[in-house]
């Protein structure tokens, strides 16, 4: 979103929690022209036209040190997660945005909002991510992309003799999931916003993670996993590794077969340029009022969630780093 924006010639800066900004993401933010703040960086002297906040404990302390803005609107990116919840003073907030219905319906069945103070904006697909990866009618290469792989999948190799499976994420390869390294892929095994990106580019995706999943996405359950952020909760249906290699070697050519429909589907429903209507949306909402929540006020519930989502983090890189040391 905030290249997008800032290709349409909008001003954009971000704020980061982490007082410590890695060297990748500050050459990145260089390169596409952010402007990107610590904690103690926020400049008291701008009023925001529009502050699109991401985590709700996040916008309470930052609101604490005082940050001056006309709109303020809350993006929530899950139903469940902690960091995901709306702003306890969401009532006076200009608008949520929602990334998929199933989150939509979360926020009025439980948090009692308003439907007409939600806006549905599923996770988007660039420009960059259209085009048409060669079909190879042969299962040569499979990449599971995933920060939670489950047991069944870490298995997954031993299933496929003649086909190279390789795994990419917090306990395996790091990359950034980009064209490049879709495109040297026969098929694609994740959830979520990789999903949208495998469909853009024409590469059969298979739905699966820690939740289970529908396995391929094809023209039949499309709008149904869509509506759950193809997050493998709308069937949750679990297999096991020789189930699960025996789907994607039956279903191989059918879903190779569907790549042109979906994809059609996908850039109706997810092209990034949906961002305008957000935007146009925004345009005729009335500003945010001013909310005090004290310097204080959720300071502990901002550290509570915040470290919720981060140990678990943790831990991952340090159990990695434990295998890797006894391998060596």
């Amino acid at each position: 979103m905030a290249e997008y924006l800032s290709q349409k010639d909008g001003n954009v800066q971000i704020y980061i929690v982490s007082p410590n900004i890695s060297d990748e993401i500050a050459l990145l933010a260089q390169k596409k022209k952010f402007f990107l703040f610590r904690p103690d960086e926020l400049p008291r002297h701008i009023i925001y036209d529009i502050v699109f906040a991401l985590h709700s404990p996040v916008l309470s302390f930052l609101l604490g040190t005082s940050l001056k803005y006309k709109k303020i609107i809350n993006v929530i990116l899950s139903p469940f997660a902690e960091l995901e919840k709306p702003a306890p003073f969401h009532r006076q907030l200009s608008l949520l945005v929602a990334n998929s219905e199933e989150t939509k319906q979360k926020l009025i069945e439980t948090d009692k909002i308003p439907e007409h103070k939600i806006f549905v904006l599923p996770n988007f697909l660039p420009d960059n991510f259209i085009g048409k990866a060669a079909a190879n009618p042969k299962l040569k290469r499979i990449a599971v992309i995933s920060n939670h792989v489950p047991d069944e999948l870490k298995l997954l190799p031993g299933f496929f003799k003649d086909t190279i499976v390789d795994f990419i994420g917090i306990e395996y390869a790091q990359k950034q999931v980009s064209p490049k390294l879709l495109s040297q892929y026969d098929l694609i095994i994740s959830i979520g916003k990789t999903v949208q990106y495998s469909l853009g580019m024409c590469i059969p995706i298979y739905e699966y993670d820690k939740f289970g999943g529908c396995g391929y996405i094809n023209l039949g359950n499309f709008n149904k996993e869509a509506s759950q952020n193809f997050s493998g909760r709308a069937t949750r249906r679990k297999l096991s590794a020789a189930e699960i290699a025996d789907e994607i070697k039956n279903g191989y050519q059918k879903a190779v077969g569907e790549r042109a429909a979906l994809q059609k589907a996908a850039v109706r429903l997810f092209s990034i340029h949906n961002i305008d209507t957000l935007m146009s949306f925004i345009s005729q909402l009335p500003d945010t009022p001013e909310i005090n929540v004290g310097k204080q006020s959720y300071l502990p519930l901002w550290l509570v969630r915040f470290l919720s989502c981060f140990i678990p983090v943790k831990k991952a890189r340090q159990n990695f780093r434990r295998k890797y040391r006894r391998r060596v």
